[in-house]
């Protein structure tokens, strides 16, 4: 393998590492403060909405869906913007609609969850 693949594909791979490394701890946080969340409803302990927010267990905002809608709609159309700088828009065009058909589905359904609770 030369150097022209070596290097692209540490890079791609690096980025890779880093994400899988803050899911993986994120995920294990949680599920350890599940735990003792769990533990101590079993043995009849009383659980405050102050001992919750110690574990560092957080409500899901009630703009996410909005927020990571707007991020991936912005990623899709960069990319197509990104593929008529460099003369070849119809391969850029098929991978920004990806994550822009993603945002466009994270706005709708925030508009559908935001309506629901305003009823």
């Amino acid at each position: 393998m030369g150097v022209e693949i070596a290097v692209p594909l540490g890079l791609f791979a690096m980025v890779v590492l880093i994400v899988w490394a803050v899911v993986a701890y994120r995920h294990k946080s949680h599920s350890d403060s599940m735990r003792v969340l769990e533990n101590m409803a079993g043995r009849g302990e009383t659980i405050t909405p102050e001992l919750v927010r110690t574990l560092g267990v957080k409500a899901r905002s009630r703009h996410a869906d909005l927020r990571t809608g707007v991020v991936l709609l912005a990623i899709g159309l960069a990319t197509v913007v990104f593929g008529f700088g460099v003369d070849s828009p119809s391969e850029f065009i098929g991978f920004g609609a990806f994550p822009g058909l993603l945002g466009v589905v994270f706005i709708g359904l925030w508009a559908l969850v935001t309506r629901r609770e305003d009823d």
